[in-house]
């Protein structure tokens, strides 16, 4: 997803150019390319290890809400719980 600027035509629309290299700015990775243009690759790999940790929490929320239905049952036994008392420790 880069975008050219023709030095023809350039207008307050057309990508922003990075003065010291010359070179067009690439909107997806948020750094330009070109000579002596640093690659951020270290912004990436922080969002990989977001990406990571938000599943990694997704799934232990999952894995406690399937805990705690399989255990309904036991727990209306052991403690003499109505519907209704279960609800609250479905969704509590």
């Amino acid at each position: 997803m880069k975008r050219r600027v023709l030095r023809a035509t350039r207008s307050a629309l057309s990508a922003p150019r990075d003065a010291a290299t010359s070179t067009t700015v690439d909107w997806a990775h948020g750094a330009s390319r070109g000579r002596g243009a640093p690659v951020r690759y270290g912004v990436a790999r922080r969002g990989l290890l977001v990406l990571l940790l938000l599943c990694g929490a997704q799934f232990l929320a999952v894995l406690d809400a399937t805990i705690v239905n399989v255990a309904l049952p036991s727990v209306q036994r052991a403690l003499h719980f109505t519907p209704q008392n279960l609800q609250w420790v479905a969704s509590g």
